[in-house]
């Protein structure tokens, strides 16, 4: 079974993106274009509700996206003669390079701050005012089974 993307992915993100589809919706625009379908229909209601072809809207956000990843990686790429000399620490760099861009596209493109009007004990912040999902548990209270409080 083939799972088709807009953009690059690798195996687990086409699982991931199959999982997502799974979750409630019939159409499957890519592994950045699920995260943004998910997160506007939830945090963005009204915009999200405003989109008329969602299909064409997703699957060109998710193409963005991507693009816009892979021309930052190449500013945070290490340089060449990295891998020459020592090669695990170019392929780490190559990695959070990648990580990296991926996380400052993704808060500039898909994750918006949510609409007003949305549930306000929801949509939490942190101290610096940066949006928590409200699912979400940091990984060491996850594993030990405690809470924040």
């Amino acid at each position: 079974m083939t799972v088709e993307s807009s953009s690059a992915s690798t195996t687990s993100s086409a699982l991931a993106s199959m999982t997502m589809t799974a979750n409630g919706r019939t159409t499957d625009y890519g592994r950045y274009g699920n995260l943004a379908a998910d997160h506007m229909a939830r945090w963005l209601p009204t915009a999200f509700a405003a989109v008329e072809d969602r299909e064409g809207y997703f699957r060109a956000l998710d193409d963005r996206v991507a693009n816009t990843i892979r021309d930052r990686e190449v500013s945070l790429t290490p340089p060449k003669r990295l891998q020459e000399t020592d090669f695990p620490a170019y392929a780490g760099q190559v990695q959070m390079a990648h990580l990296m861009a991926e996380e400052q596209v993704l808060a500039e493109l898909v994750y918006l701050d949510p609409e007003p009007g949305t549930d306000p004990d929801e949509a939490e912040t942190d101290r610096d005012g940066a949006f928590i999902d409200p699912g979400w548990t940091p990984p060491r209270l996850a594993e030990s089974g405690l809470s924040e409080d």
